[in-house]
């Protein structure tokens, strides 16, 4: 990782989604939020919380159902 950036934990967006490990790839290497914790079984989590974001394992959801997150905004202090 690059940098890590710095973003308040004190609220978070959650998201479904399909593929949660290839979702938390990019938000880590990509966008530079590290790992805060997981909820389930570590090796296979329901939910990983990032500073501001939670990704909630949904892989078979449709979208439909409960809807579509549109975006999400976060507040980098050191970009």
């Amino acid at each position: 990782m690059a940098f890590e950036a710095r973003v308040g934990t004190d609220h978070h967006t959650a998201m479904r989604v399909r593929d949660l490990e290839k979702v938390l790839t990019f938000y880590q290497e990509v966008v530079g939020l590290r790992e805060l914790r997981r909820q389930g079984d570590p090796a296979r989590p329901t939910g990983v919380f990032l500073p501001a974001i939670q990704l909630i394992r949904a892989e078979s959801q449709d979208v439909a159902e409960k809807g579509v997150l549109d975006h999400v905004g976060l507040i980098v202090q050191n970009l």
